[in-house]
């Protein structure tokens, strides 16, 4: 179980103020939506569990105590997908791998090998600098990298946006299977809910950086949070959706 109590974000940049205190759990193993509307503040919560904030209350994932680590080991055991920089962008992605394999001593390099044929990278691509590749292509790239870390815990800021449709059926099916088949915790940041309604176990809610509801997918009685939101559970379009979650069309939150 992935356990947050009392847990606060410090922005020392903006005069000591915090976010918090947070309170959630999700079930090991589970894939779990993180939603909201721009500016509810998805992306500072999992940029904090990742460790690029300052963070204190508790923060568990089964028996261990993360807060508790340094960054470096949390780095280690946890994997991101999203905007944040995770190699160097003017080398290709095999020096990159050579670069960064050393501060992985149990990273799978056959399960990376396996998963670019799976996303079909081919050996040109890899041959070109990471900044020359396409949106969907980093995204494939970022997902092989972070399987193959073998995390406990993979944290998915949004991708879906920038990649084409085809990509992004491809991306999410290996992303929840592998996931599954692992037993690693998915907490994914999105826009784009259409795809993600058969495959998803928990829903956790931001409001104005807060914690406006945590509950199953499944759950048959949504919180008054949820029913506002719509969320899944409502037959919409993507398009709707993307307009309704980025406050373009409708109340929003």
């Amino acid at each position: 179980m992935l356990v947050a109590k009392k847990f606060f974000i410090h922005f020392p940049e903006k005069d000591a103020q915090k976010m918090g205190p947070l309170d959630f759990e999700v079930e090991e193993g589970a894939f779990c939506l993180v939603l909201g509307k721009n500016g509810s503040r998805k992306t500072t919560l999992l940029r904090a569990i990742y460790g690029l904030y300052k963070t204190t209350g508790t923060f568990r994932l089964g028996d261990i105590d993360i807060l508790a680590w340094p960054v470096v080991k949390r780095r280690r055991y946890f994997a991101w997908i999203g905007d944040e920089q995770w190699c160097e962008p003017t080398l290709p992605v095999n020096e990159n791998l050579d670069y960064l394999l050393p501060l992985y001593p149990d990273f799978d390099r056959d399960l990376f090998e396996e998963m670019m044929t799976e996303f079909a990278i081919d050996p040109i691509d890899r041959g070109k600098p990471f900044c020359l590749l396409s949106a969907g292509q980093k995204v494939l790239l970022q997902t092989a990298f972070a399987f193959a870390k073998k995390p406990k815990l993979i944290l998915v800021d949004e991708p879906m946006i920038a990649m084409l449709p085809k990509e992004r059926e491809l991306w999410l099916q290996g992303l929840h299977d592998r996931a599954a088949a692992a037993g690693i915790t998915v907490l994914m940041a999105t826009h784009v809910l259409d795809s993600l309604r058969s495959i998803t176990d928990r829903v956790i809610l931001m409001e104005d950086g807060k914690i406006a509801a945590c509950e199953r997918a499944d759950s048959p009685k949504r919180s008054v949070a949820m029913q506002r939101a719509r969320l899944v559970f409502r037959s919409m379009t993507q398009r709707e959706e993307e307009n309704y979650w980025a406050g373009k069309d409708g109340p929003g939150l």
